[in-house]
């Protein structure tokens, strides 16, 4: 059985966004930016690039590492 974990690199002040709130908590089309992040995360193993050993693939959580 075969494991991947994903990391993510999310960090930054947002000042560039004119904002006090950090990039990953600014808000887009309702929800933070990092919550559309995890859900492109979460359907990678459903992609055709994992078709061939999508039953022998397992996933963990994804590390998120922000600053």
């Amino acid at each position: 059985m075969k494991t991947y974990a994903t990391v993510v690199l999310a960090a930054g002040k947002g000042t560039r966004m004119r904002s006090t709130l950090s990039k990953l908590l600014h808000p887009l089309a309702g929800q933070p930016l990092l919550a559309h992040v995890l859900k492109s995360v979460e359907s990678i193993p459903t992609t055709t690039a994992f078709s061939s050993w999508r039953a022998s693939v397992t996933t963990s959580r994804p590390i998120v590492v922000g600053a």
